[in-house]
């Protein structure tokens, strides 16, 4: 890559966006990889698999023997409130890791801008303008006086 020439701070600011640009498209390969391994099939028989249904599969384990229709009923009723429960938790909680990682993003954001800002604002001097008129002003009056 040909180097840049220009004023420093135009660098700086190339070389941030440079910096900037091979992250994103580190977190881009990352989300990549993510979908890829979602979508992955291991097996074709997989594939065609049933449906596996949990709360059955539970219900099933749990019921020994002979048991009336209500006794039925009524446990696959428990089951599948519960199941229901496990789900709402695991949402909520997926839920709160997005928030936090949302916070994380945000407070680095803050940080970057404020570091540059900050930065920007120690190395420029600002001169307010009527300083700038007094000095003018005082520059004229000396050479009037010579």
């Amino acid at each position: 890559m040909a180097e840049y020439k220009g004023a420093a701070s135009e660098a700086g600011r190339a070389m941030h966006l440079i910096k900037r640009r091979e992250k994103e498209k580190q977190e881009l390969q990352l989300k990549r990889a993510k979908i890829e391994e979602g979508s992955q099939i291991a097996d074709i028989g997989n594939k065609f698999a049933v449906h596996y249904d949990a709360v059955e599969a539970q219900l099933k384990s749990s019921t020994v023997g002979l048991v009336t229709l209500d006794q039925m009923k009524a446990k696959q009723e428990l089951m599948v409130r519960e199941r229901e429960k496990q789900l709402a938790k695991k949402q909520a909680e997926q839920k709160l890791k997005l928030q936090e990682e949302k916070q994380k993003e945000k407070q680095k954001r803050r940080k970057q801008r404020y570091r540059s800002t900050s930065t920007m604002r120690s190395r420029t001097w600002r001169i307010p303008r009527s300083r700038h008129k007094r000095a003018a002003l005082s520059l004229r009056s000396r050479s009037q006086r010579k």
